[in-house]
């Protein structure tokens, strides 16, 4: 391809990052603390899903001030720091890693959460507390931060960027993992978003349907109340022959009286 081509294409990519990166940074911001503030309030704090997605939020706003700001800086200034200085590099590589990982553990909690709450079992339910959801939230920044500390090691400044050094061990092992991890959240997501529309769905059946059990009750109680109404139709129709017997005798009694 002509050198020229490339350049025009890479103008192209410039410009677009120039004007699109500043809305999305705006709008992914704003997004993400007003997510925190509606989640954050004092009725839907008690809700586990709640602390799940305002740490979303959070891993969010830390991705995108990494990527979005570091690129916004980068073509307005035309210096890209990040070539250079090792320091800079190591920093944004950690943080975009630690805030992505973090980004989709908490969307794995959420599916997971919401097949739990929607569950027929009362004691599947009760796992889904705020304790649990605290001690999900803690091991799991504390897993992702270890685990994502081969970033800063593994990634170096070169003459493109800042990447993992193009043909190594590291950048396969890098593939890979973006790879299983991608994969394994999509798995996580679907699976259990299908358990939960499938929990919801047992639910609505079982609320219109009666089940056997109701039936077979329903049908003893019939069978107890037709003989009961019987006898109480009986009682009556016996009390209003005695009742007409006594107008008949008080009334040839007044007759006889009164003659």
């Amino acid at each position: 391809m002509d050198l020229s081509v490339l350049k025009q294409i890479s103008q192209i990519q410039v410009q677009i990052i120039r004007y699109e990166e500043p809305i999305i940074l705006v709008l992914g911001n704003f997004g993400n603390v007003g997510n925190i503030l509606i989640f954050g309030r004092r009725d839907l704090r008690k809700n586990v899903c709640s602390w799940y997605f305002i740490c979303l939020s959070l891993s969010h706003l830390i991705l995108l001030d990494l990527v979005c700001l570091s690129r916004i800086i980068i073509t307005s200034t035309g210096d890209n720091v990040f070539q250079y200085i090792s320091s800079l590099c190591k920093f944004r590589a950690y943080g975009f890693e630690l805030s992505f990982n973090l980004a989709r553990y908490f969307l794995c909690l959420v599916s997971i959460d919401r097949w739990m709450i929607t569950s027929s079992s009362a004691r599947l339910r009760q796992q889904s507390s705020i304790r649990l959801s605290q001690w999900l939230i803690i091991t799991g920044v504390i897993f992702w931060a270890i685990f994502s500390m081969h970033a800063p090691i593994g990634y170096q400044p070169t003459a493109l960027d800042c990447t993992a050094p193009l043909g190594s061990n590291y950048a396969f092992f890098v593939s890979i993992e973006s790879i299983v991890i991608s994969m394994g959240t999509m798995v996580i997501i679907s699976v259990f978003s299908v358990l939960t529309v499938f929990n919801l769905h047992s639910r609505v059946n079982r609320q219109i349907h009666p089940t056997a059990t109701n039936i077979s009750i329903h049908i003893e109680t019939q069978q107890t109340i037709m003989p009961n109404a019987q006898t109480a139709q009986q009682l009556f129709k016996r009390n209003m022959q005695l009742h007409s017997s006594y107008l008949h005798w008080s009334r040839k009694h007044s007759e006889k009286s009164v003659s």
